[in-house]
């Protein structure tokens, strides 16, 4: 099938601005800074090419064997709700977004940029992809992801973005291994510009002094950035950002797994619980992914920064 292109990208704008729908890309804050330096949401192979640091992903050879490795990737939803405002499942838990704690969201306008919009129903990650046959040639097409394909059906104007849960993709298209949607963008200049910026999500954390919203506020101010920064915010009664900033805080050293934290009787009741919910909720796989994109992306980014910022004293610098 052909991907959405020329016409096609306004009726694919259109669809999105009747629907509230957003462009959502999230990154580490390794890679954040990169972006600014190359002033937009690149490809892989741009910031490769460009000598930058970025934060290593496992699927990164399967997207060079796929030839997205010059695409410009982002979704359709907020991979980070579902931990913060989620409803706890005794069974499972999810991870944060695996991609990053800063979250750049657009609108839609952003796509008027790209030669060439392709949105499929798996990662491009997955084995044997191909983004040409995978993708939705129309913005017809694209309606079919959305719970209530009739946007009148909504209940209220959340509901109107809704995407439909696997098992709703793989019926509605009669594709076995639908899972969740995934935007790729052709960009002749290999990144989307921040033009059509409007709002940055960012998970709080703190490491020596200095909280990564705060940072990020910062760069996006000297920049000047379009659109705000926010905290972001966590279900009210429970403790689930400090859950995080403690797990972050033991990553800080080494990689944790998840049968160490289970067994480490230090940690916090709601931090054992959580790691022995992803147990048995056979979502090792994600938390490993997260936890390494994390650590090296951001945990170490920000903390380096603090470590500059307050240097330590050796007594042969002291005045006596």
């Amino acid at each position: 099938m052909p991907t959405i292109s020329g016409n096609e990208i306004e009726n694919l704008i259109t669809l999105f601005n009747n629907r509230g729908l957003k462009f959502y890309h999230a990154c580490q804050y390794k890679d954040f800074k990169t972006y600014i330096n190359l002033g937009g949401v690149p490809s892989r192979n741009l910031m490769e090419n460009s000598g930058l640091p970025f934060t290593p992903f496992d699927t990164d050879d399967a997207d060079r064997n796929n030839s997205v490795w010059n695409k410009v990737f982002g979704n359709l939803q907020d991979f980070g709700f579902g931990f913060a405002q989620g409803q706890r499942n005794p069974n499972t838990a999810p991870t944060p977004n695996p991609y990053g704690p800063v979250l750049l969201i657009f609108n839609p306008e952003v796509f008027r940029e790209a030669v060439d919009v392709a949105i499929c129903l798996r990662s491009a990650g997955g084995r044997n992809f191909d983004r040409e046959q995978e993708a939705l040639e129309s913005a017809d097409e694209v309606n079919r992801i959305f719970s209530y394909e009739n946007i009148d059906d909504a209940p209220n104007d959340y509901a109107k973005a809704y995407i439909k849960r696997r098992d709703e993709l793989q019926q509605t298209f009669g594709d076995p291994e639908a899972m969740t949607p995934e935007v790729s963008c052709i960009v002749e200049n290999e990144k989307l510009s921040f033009l059509h910026l409007d709002k940055i999500i960012v998970d709080p954390y703190v490491f020596n002094g200095l909280n990564l919203k705060d940072k990020v506020n910062e760069i996006k101010r000297n920049n000047h950035l379009n659109g705000v920064v926010w905290a972001r915010l966590y279900k009210r009664g429970e403790t689930r950002m400090e859950m995080k900033q403690e797990l972050a805080n033991l990553l800080l050293d080494n990689f944790v797994s998840i049968p160490q934290l289970i067994q480490n009787e230090i940690l916090s009741e709601n931090l054992r619980d959580y790691a022995s919910r992803i147990q048995r909720g056979e979502m090792t796989f994600f938390y490993n992914r997260f936890a390494r994109y994390l650590r090296t992306g951001t945990i170490l980014e920000l903390n380096g920064e603090g470590n500059q910022n307050n240097p330590i004293i050796e007594d042969d610098d002291l005045p006596w």
